[in-house]
């Protein structure tokens, strides 16, 4: 088990949310800083928050507790308050605020909390302004340059052996000597003479001649042709609906002089509360126009709520989906 509790603001919205907790088939703890002698409400003091009235449930708890035991601390205890906001529970209910909590069992924590919170007036926060951004891929093309390759040329310097044939000429000269006999002629005269004859010879030798024998040349041609790129672009889209307005809060108050005359002093406005209610969301909930096709559905959830009830409350449905 779990408790949930919420502090109201005002007592009607207390009493409100006590009564769609009571369809809903569970039994509230209120207690208010305001009892002004309420009907079904004893007042009580409690040590540190003062006089406060205590709804017949919660009264029949404190009533069996010793005076001495009736305590702010055991108080708010009993209303499942933990400690860390005892302070501000009990300064809510010397302002005159009212304080309401219901014990359920874990699986019906969400319900009893999305009540309490309806009639406490909570809401989400809702922003007075959205901005949704559009964005749009542009699509641009353009060139850029990368290697495909290319011709590397290396030149070097490298010997090769070669051979040519050349004849040389080599010269000698020989003494030869010759005894003869004969008669000296005139210019063969006794004197001196010196005659050198002299032997050459040839050796080869090579002169090199550089010369141009081939040229390579090397160019690059340019070709222009058309690309075609295909891609996709992101784009987004915005689509706007309209979203059904949402159904008008229930306000009790509307009914307090049709309850006046169809109920007198047989129910409190609190315990009617429910079947205005279903009758408004019946109509919310279906256009149908012609109360006999609305009635067995109206008619099969309020006994489900309030068995055998139907006949004190069939007028008050009825009167909660005419307005509606």
């Amino acid at each position: 088990m779990k408790t949930v509790y919420r502090v109201f603001d005002r007592f009607d919205q207390a009493e409100l949310a006590s009564a769609a907790l009571q369809s809903a088939g569970l039994t509230p703890d209120v207690i208010t800083g305001r009892p002004d002698g309420r009907p079904d409400y004893i007042d009580i003091d409690v040590p540190g928050i003062g006089r406060v009235g205590a709804n017949r449930q919660l009264r029949d708890h404190l009533t069996a507790l010793p005076p001495r035991d009736r305590t702010m601390s055991s108080l708010m205890a009993s209303l499942g308050v933990p400690a860390s906001e005892v302070d501000r529970c009990a300064a809510a209910l010397r302002r005159g605020c009212t304080l309401e909590s219901v014990a359920v069992a874990d699986d019906r924590v969400s319900d009893a909390d999305a009540i309490l919170g309806r009639y406490a007036g909570e809401a989400n926060e809702v922003n007075e302004e959205v901005v949704v951004r559009v964005i749009r891929e542009d699509f641009e093309v353009g060139n850029r340059t990368h290697d495909t390759g290319g011709v590397r040329v290396t030149s070097r310097v490298r010997e090769i052996p070669v051979e040519r044939t050349v004849s040389v000429r080599e010269e000698r000269v020989t003494v030869e000597r010759r005894i003869i006999d004969r008669p000296v002629e005139d210019d063969e005269v006794f004197r001196d003479h010196t005659i050198d004859l002299r032997a050459s010879s040839e050796e080869p030798f090579a002169t090199k001649r550089a010369h141009v024998v081939e040229e390579i040349r090397i160019h690059k041609d340019r070709d222009e042709k058309v690309a075609k790129i295909n891609d996709t672009v992101r784009h987004t889209e915005v689509n706007l609906a309209n979203l059904p307005a949402a159904p008008r809060p229930f306000e009790v108050a509307r009914y307090r002089e049709h309850h006046a005359k169809l109920f007198g002093d047989r129910y409190d406005l609190a315990t009617a509360a429910p079947a205005y209610e279903l009758g408004e969301q019946l109509s919310s909930r279906s256009r149908e126009s012609d109360w006999s096709k609305v009635e067995p559905e109206a008619r099969a959830s309020w006994e489900r709520m309030r068995p055998g009830t139907w006949d004190q409350f069939r007028e008050a449905i009825f009167t909660g989906w005419k307005r509606r």
